[in-house]
Formats: structure tokens, sequence, C-alpha cells
């Protein structure tokens, strides 16, 4: 049966080529079309993802400066969790940053001079990096000595290395701690500033890896041994944010793809209607309904699949030739479940219609003819 319909299909691709050109071409458009609006919808997803990273971010804030410092060293020699990405310690003055560029490569944007190199932050340097806030607040005769002489903090001398744009008021409010990498007017690496042990109000960790609830539960545990701890929050299990932004951008357009498949049935539907005699025929010589029905899926099947074969490869041709970064390609699974989706609309809107014509009784007899 499953060769009949083969041949079935060949055959009818090749006594009506302009039709089968049209469905092919139209259902490819439309697959091509959408595909790359889901990648581009994807690709705001990911970059949603690193910009809120709720599957990773966990903050704390304590007026004791020793419970932050104790949950930090628990939480970076636990080897149950996963490795640190981006550490902030902070008060309202200076911030402590740990950076792992294994986890993202682009450091903080510097305007001028650089960020931390590795060996500053695994040392322990006394540099610093400044915002643009801080030193708009310098008179000019010192801030073009600035970069020359340095500065100084609780006593000690720190080269600055480069400035960053930052905010443009200082301390800001609870909510900024928890959300900026740098929450304050100057920044150091996160070494020094615990080696110079300065008092700080507010831990922001960024995991190199979302955490699993078995994980996230154990950061509850840690954190429940500190009393002074005044707030704290947690990774969470999905990314909602990240979420709500893909499914705005490509819900919207998942309806024009069925407005664009339904445009299309009437297309397959008069394609597929060459064979209708020949079915009204089987009927007649026996055939049962499911073998005919079966028939009329199998060419939408193979219409469709072919169509979305071709479309996918079109979709990656055209990722791969853009910038990078710019669209992405969907996971797979993804693709699978939009052709899926996909092909059971047109197998039940294509086969209800063309059905209706095939078992209508009043045309069985002109088969005969």
């Amino acid at each position: 049966m499953l060769r009949h319909s083969l041949e079935r299909f060949a055959s009818l691709c090749k006594n009506n080529k302009a039709f089968f050109a049209i469905c092919f071409l139209c259902l490819i458009f439309a697959f091509v079309s959408f595909l790359y609006i889901q990648e581009m919808a994807y690709t705001r997803y990911l970059e949603a993802v690193n910009r809120k990273a709720e599957t990773q971010l966990f903050f704390v804030s304590s007026q004791k400066s020793d419970a932050l410092y104790e949950i930090l060293k628990q939480v970076e020699e636990n080897p149950s969790l996963p490795p640190l990405g981006v550490v902030s310690l902070s008060n309202f003055e200076y911030s402590g940053i740990y950076w792992n560029r294994s986890y993202k490569s682009d450091v903080y944007y510097t305007p001028y001079g650089r960020f931390f190199t590795d060996e500053e932050m695994s040392s322990g340097d006394n540099v610093a990096l400044l915002s643009m806030a801080y030193l708009r607040s310098l008179p000019k005769n010192i801030t073009g000595t600035l970069w020359d002489k340095g500065i100084t903090i609780y006593g000690n001398h720190f080269e600055a290395t480069g400035n960053y744009e930052g905010l443009s008021d200082y301390p800001l409010e609870n909510s900024g701690y928890q959300t900026e990498v740098i929450p304050t007017a100057v920044a150091m690496p996160l070494k020094t500033y615990l080696n110079l042990n300065i008092p700080a109000m507010y831990l922001r960790i960024e995991f190199a890896k979302s955490l699993s609830p078995l994980q996230i539960a154990e950061l509850k545990n840690t954190v429940s041994a500190y009393l002074d701890v005044s707030y704290v929050s947690f990774p969470n299990i999905e990314n909602q944010s990240a979420k709500r932004i893909y499914m705005a951008t490509s819900a919207r357009f998942a309806l024009i793809l069925v407005f664009a498949l339904i445009s299309i049935i009437n297309i397959i539907v008069y394609w597929v209607s060459a064979e209708f005699k020949r079915y009204r025929v089987y009927i007649l010589c026996g055939a049962q309904k499911k073998q005919i029905i079966f028939l009329l899926a199998m060419n939408t099947i193979y219409i469709v699949s072919f169509a979305y074969i071709a479309a996918v490869f079109i979709s990656w041709f055209l990722t791969s030739n853009v910038p990078e970064g710019l669209v992405n390609m969907l996971p797979v699974k993804t693709y699978f479940l939009i052709y899926i989706s996909s092909l059971i609309f047109l197998l039940i809107t294509v086969n209800i219609k063309a059905a209706v014509s095939v078992f209508d009784k009043r045309r069985k007899g002109n088969a005969i003819s």
C-alpha cells in the first residue's frame, strides 16, 4: 500500500506539473517565512536569557558583611553547585567583581581603557574601573591626571584601568543591586575586595549554568543558616521573562502561518482532485474508505514533507550567511514540532475537504464513464 501510494504520488506530480509546482512553492515560501521569523524570535529569547539570567541568578543582601563573605565562600567551594559565572560583592560605594571569561567571553564594556585581566582578578591586584558618573564628579584638574596617578581606596593606591558607562545616579535603589552587574561608581577585582575586607551589603552571583531544583534547594539550605540575611532571591526553574519575549515575538506569526496554510489547502485539494476519479473506481471495485483516506493522506504527507525539508535547508542557508549572532537556528525538537503541527493541520483539513468529494455518492456513477 505504501509503495502504491508513492507511485501514485509520483504519477500525480508528473501529470500535473504546474499545480504540483504551485503547491510545492507555496508551502516552501510559507515554511521558510515562518521558520525565519521563529529563528529571529529564538535569537531574541537567547538574548533575554543572557540579559536576565533568571535560572542562574542568586542575590542576597545583609547588613552583616561576614554573612555575605561566608555565603560566597560556601557557594564557591560547594562542588555540587555550578561554577561561578559573574559575581558582584558590593556596598553603596564599591564593588568587587569576578568575571569568568569561559562563561562570558564578552566582558563588561569599557569605552576607555580595559576590563580586568584574569591575572589581576586571580591575584587580587589593586586595579579599578571608574564609572562616568564618578569621573564627572571629580574636578577637571584631577580627572586629567587620574589615569597616570590612580586613585586611593581605603588608604590603598589603585591603578585606574578603564571606565564604564554605569548609571547616572549612585547609590541605587535596592533592586538595582540585583539587576546591575556593576552597581557602584567604582569597581575592583573581587579578590581585592575580599583581601581589603571591605564592608559588603549585597551579593549577586550569576552561575555559569542553570540550577536544577536540587541545587536550588541546597542553595536555600546554605542561606537558611544565616539569620542576618535581610533579602534573598534564588534562581528560577524557568526563565519566565525570556519565554514571554519569545511568545510575544512568535505567537502572532503562528497565526499568519495558519492563514497561509488555509489558503494553500484549496490548491492542494485541486491538485489531488486529478486522482478522485481513480479513487471512485477503487471504491466501486471494493476498496474500503480507510484505504482511500490513506492514499489521500499520503499525498499530503509526501508534499508537505518534501517542502518542509527544502524549507529547513533554505532557512539554514539564510541563517548561516548572516552575521554571527543576528539569527540563530532553532533547537532540533522545535523544527520537528513545527513540522508535526503543520502536517497534522493539513492532513485534517485537506483530507476532510477531499473526502467530501471522493465519497459523494452522486459522483460515484461518473467514475464508470
